[in-house]
C-alpha cells in the first residue's frame, strides 16, 4: 500500500474532491478522515477549516 494523501493537495487545486466515510467505516471513521483533511495544506485551507459542518443524511 502507497501513501496517497501525499497527493491530494495538487488534486484539490485542479478538480473538485469527495472525502467520503460511509456508515459502516469504524477503523477509518469521519472523524480520521475530517483529521487529516483538515490538515492538509492547500490555497482554500483556511476557508475549509471555517466552514460550518453540517450533517447531509442519505437519502435527503
Amino acid at each position: 500500500m502507497q501513501p496517497f494523501h501525499r497527493l491530494v493537495p495538487g488534486l484539490i487545486e485542479k478538480m473538485p474532491v469527495l472525502i467520503y466515510a460511509g456508515d459502516a467505516d469504524f477503523i477509518c471513521n469521519w472523524l480520521g478522515n475530517k483529521a487529516w483533511a483538515e490538515a492538509l495544506e492547500y490555497p482554500d485551507h483556511k476557508k475549509f477549516a471555517a466552514a460550518d459542518m453540517k450533517f447531509s443524511p442519505f437519502p435527503p
